[in-house]
C-alpha cells in the first residue's frame, strides 16, 4: 500500500478565504478568471517498508475563459531522503511533452479527452515523462475536474450549503511498475 501526502500551495486569498466568516459568506463563484497562476506543488508518498518518495513542482495554471486549464511544469524535483534533486528530461522527451524554452512540459487538465481519461497513458502525457512530472499531474488533475468537469455540478452550488449529488466513475493507470484502479460509487458535493 502507498499512503501519498500532497500538499498544493494556494494564494493568500484562498487561504484567508477559510478563516475569515465575511469571506465565507460571499456568494460562492464556481468559474475561474482567465489567468496564470503560479503554483508549489509538494507531496510525499510512502511504499509500505519502503523509504518515502518525495516530489515538488513548480507549476503555472493556465486558465482560459471557456473553462480550458493547462498546467505549465516550469521545474520539478525529486527526492528520496533529505537529497532533492532536479529531474530533467531529454529534448526528443520535452517535444513530446510540449515543453519549449523554460517551460519543461505542457499538460492539459479541462477538458480532458475521454482517450487520456481512459487509462492516463499517451494521450495525458508522453510516455518519456519521469515520476516527478507525471505522479503530481495527476493529482493537480484530480483538483482540476472536480473543479471544471460538468460531471462533478459544481456549478449547480450558487449559494452556501448548497449540494449537488455526483455519479459513480473509475479510472486506472499502469505507469512506472504501478498499476492503480480507483472508482467512487459517486457522491455529494456540498
Amino acid at each position: 500500500m502507498t499512503i501519498r501526502i500532497a500538499w498544493l500551495g494556494t494564494t493568500a486569498v484562498a487561504v484567508a478565504a477559510t478563516v475569515s466568516p465575511a469571506l465565507a459568506e460571499t456568494p460562492f463563484k464556481t468559474s475561474v478568471a482567465p489567468g496564470t497562476r503560479h503554483y508549489r506543488y509538494v507531496a510525499t508518498e510512502q511504499p509500505a517498508g519502503q523509504q518515502p518518495s518525495r516530489y515538488r513542482v513548480d507549476f503555472d495554471l493556465v486558465t482560459d475563459a471557456n473553462g480550458g486549464v493547462t498546467a505549465i511544469v516550469r521545474k520539478a524535483e525529486a527526492a528520496k531522503g533529505d537529497s532533492w534533486t532536479t529531474t530533467m528530461v531529454d529534448a526528443d522527451c520535452k517535444k513530446a511533452l510540449h515543453g519549449k524554452g523554460a517551460t519543461l512540459a505542457r499538460v492539459t487538465l479541462a477538458p480532458l479527452s475521454p482517450e487520456a481519461a481512459a487509462s492516463l497513458g499517451e494521450p495525458f502525457m508522453a510516455m518519456c515523462a519521469p515520476p516527478a512530472y507525471f505522479f503530481p499531474m495527476t493529482d493537480i488533475l484530480n483538483v482540476s475536474l472536480i473543479q471544471t468537469s460538468p460531471s462533478f455540478h459544481l456549478a449547480d452550488l450558487t449559494a452556501f450549503g448548497a449540494k449537488a449529488r455526483f455519479d459513480g466513475f473509475s479510472t486506472k493507470l499502469d505507469r512506472f511498475g504501478r498499476a492503480i484502479a480507483g472508482s467512487s460509487p459517486g457522491g455529494e458535493i456540498t
